[in-house]
Order: C-alpha cells, then sequence, then structure tokens
C-alpha cells in the first residue's frame, strides 16, 4: 500500500481513471485498517466491497472514509448486479450526492475472518470431493484464507470471498480457486502462495 492519504485523494483518482476507461482494480485500508475495493471495468464501476458490504449496501461505508492508504491494480474485477452508476458512485464519493439505502435483495460480503467457520454449503461438496484428501471444506478454506492473508493484508478477506464465493458458484475444484487467488497477486508472490496453497491438499 501507499502512504496514507485523505479520502480524497482516492477518490480523486478512481475518477481519473474512470475517464481514461481503465480496467483494474483499488484495493483501499482506510483509516482502522478496514479493507475496501473498487472495481472497474472500461472505465465503468463494477465492484463495490468495504469490510463485509458489498454492491451498493459498501457504497455509505466507503464515503464515510477520511483516510486511506491504496493501491492500482490491473486485475480485471469481477461484477456485481445492481450496481448504482459510476456517475452516482463518483458523485457520493466525491461529495456530491447523498446515498440511497441499499435495497434488501442485496447480501453482504461473508466474512472470511469470522470466528467459526460457516458449514460448507450443499452445492460446495462435489467440488471439494474433486480433489484426493482435501480436509474438511471449512478448515481448508480458512487455513487458504489465512495464507492469502499473509501476502495480500487487510483486503484479503474481500478477495478471498469474491473467488471462494464464486467457485462454490461454478462447481470448482480447490485447486482452481487456489489458481484464480494466486493471479490477483502476480509475480513471485503468486507462485510462493500458490506453491503453499496447493501443498494443503495434500
Amino acid at each position: 500500500m501507499a502512504e496514507r492519504v485523505v479520502a480524497g485523494v482516492v477518490w480523486q483518482e478512481l475518477k481519473r481513471l474512470v475517464g481514461a476507461g481503465a480496467t483494474g482494480t483499488i484495493y483501499l485500508a482506510s483509516e482502522d485498517n478496514t479493507a475496501g475495493r473498487v472495481g472497474i471495468k472500461a472505465g465503468k464501476v463494477v465492484f463495490l466491497a468495504y469490510k463485509f458490504s458489498a454492491g451498493r449496501a459498501a457504497l455509505p461505508q466507503l464515503q464515510a472514509i477520511k483516510s486511506a492508504e491504496y493501491r492500482f491494480e490491473s486485475v480485471s474485477p469481477g461484477s456485481l448486479p445492481n450496481m448504482p452508476s459510476t456517475e452516482e458512485i463518483l458523485s457520493a464519493l466525491l461529495g456530491g450526492a447523498e446515498v440511497a439505502p441499499p435495497s434488501r435483495s442485496l447480501s453482504p460480503l461473508p466474512a472470511a475472518s469470522r470466528t467459526s467457520a460457516p458449514p460448507p454449503r450443499t452445492a460446495s461438496v462435489p467440488a471439494m470431493r474433486a480433489v484426493a484428501s482435501v480436509p474438511p471444506p471449512g478448515g481448508l478454506k480458512d487455513e487458504i484464507g489465512r495464507l492469502l492473508a499473509d501476502y495480500m493484508g487487510p483486503i484479503a478477506p474481500i478477495v478471498f470471498e469474491e473467488h471462494w464465493a464464486t467457485g462454490e458458484k461454478r462447481g470448482l475444484d480447490v485447486s482452481t480457486i487456489i489458481e484464480a487467488l494466486a493471479k490477483e497477486l502476480g509475480g513471485s508472490r503468486a507462485g510462493e502462495f500458490r506453491a503453499k496453497a496447493l501443498a494443503k491438499l495434500r
């Protein structure tokens, strides 16, 4: 992460990236070290997350940030349904508007760091069985989540839950989810994370 700056600097950078038609992800850690994430595709904001909320639900929380460390990476983000328009997001973050409360249909982003792991979803069981000698899904999930946090820092729970939920929905095996997580890191860190995470499957 870069040096801590006032939140307005982060949102001005977001505005610049949108204007440039950029694709990538802004990772941030607020003044209380809470993780946030803003995803952009071709100059359109397609993903918002802060703490354990995502989409429109995260926007008022992002508005409340006073300062943050942040970095931008050219990592293509996932897209969330029912997102506010890019114009509404920029207006809200730059102080031009209040944000409407989130629709009840939007659920908070699940937490990777809760004290007890949730029971595995029914849809995830076949995917877990596809990998030989895998420990119980809850324990394995927690182990990989903690490992990712060692490499990625406070933003890790958001990134991890996004990929894990996508993997469960698509019926992917754990090794494929690990590969997707490694791509979020890039460089030598990706290889190190991949090797350590795959070792947990043996």
